[in-house]
């Protein structure tokens, strides 16, 4: 998968999670290994920061340089 639709896949289902996992800490870890395996398969982390609070927060979880 490219980059970019690596990253247009991840800001579509981001709002799915969401809805989908309500409470705070479950959506944090599947949230989590989404964000790590999106990493290792070609997304771009510079295109996830600075969307979505929770989505930095968790990055920074991650790795802080990323």
């Amino acid at each position: 998968m490219s980059w970019r639709a690596g990253t247009s896949l991840f800001w579509d289902f981001w709002p799915k999670v969401k809805e989908a996992k309500p409470d705070e800490e479950s959506r944090a870890s599947f949230t989590r290994g989404l964000l790590k395996a999106f990493l290792d398969h070609d997304i771009d982390p510079f295109d996830l920061r600075g969307q979505d609070r929770e989505i930095d927060w968790l990055m920074d979880e991650i790795d802080p340089e990323l």
